[in-house]
């Protein structure tokens, strides 16, 4: 295989642009909920330099928030984001396939809202339908705590986002406890 036709391969998988299905962007709005047009000031210059054309933007709880107003900051991120991406002509939500293939065709960047951890859920599954109707099209069950769901990955004391399997602390008394 020659240079030439890596790049042109490569090319032609960047032609639509780059998905990044895993983004924080709704807490980072939320907790700037103060000021306007944060997205467009603070990430639309960096998603356009990446030739991002589908950001995953991944609905995420902090500790200090659960679990007795973690659905409130769920939908306030929501709100957020919406309003954003109201704001900036660059951006379009997407619900669907068919959604994101218009708004790259009208050369906006596609924000799929995802859900990274269920703890905004708690035990009611109900609320799926509710955030499925206000666009969450992807969650992942669990992070990095435990919630109703599972258990999520357990990591490092130091505050290390390396996440500690069975099998690094296998030679540790006591590991499997």
């Amino acid at each position: 295989m020659t240079d030439k036709s890596i790049e042109e391969r490569i090319d032609r998988l960047q032609a639509g642009g780059i998905i990044d299905l895993h983004f924080d962007l709704p807490m980072d709005l939320y907790e700037k909920r103060e000021r306007k047009n944060v997205l467009e000031t603070e990430f639309l210059s960096e998603l356009e330099a990446g030739n991002i054309g589908v950001v995953g933007v991944a609905i995420y709880i902090e500790d200090r928030y659960l679990p007795e107003i973690g659905l409130r900051v769920a939908l306030d991120q929501i709100a957020r984001l919406y309003a954003e991406a109201h704001a900036c002509p660059r951006f379009a939500i997407c619900k669907s396939y068919h959604e994101i293939q218009k708004a790259r065709d009208a050369d906006k960047i596609a924000l799929l809202i995802t859900m990274e951890g269920a703890e905004p859920l708690g035990t009611d599954l109900n609320l799926l339908r509710a955030f499925y109707e206000l666009g969450v099209r992807s969650i992942g069950l669990t992070h990095a705590r435990r919630n109703a769901a599972g258990n999520g990955g357990v990591f490092a004391a130091t505050g290390s986002s390396r996440v500690w399997s069975r099998r690094s602390r296998a030679h540790q008394p006591g590991w499997f406890q």
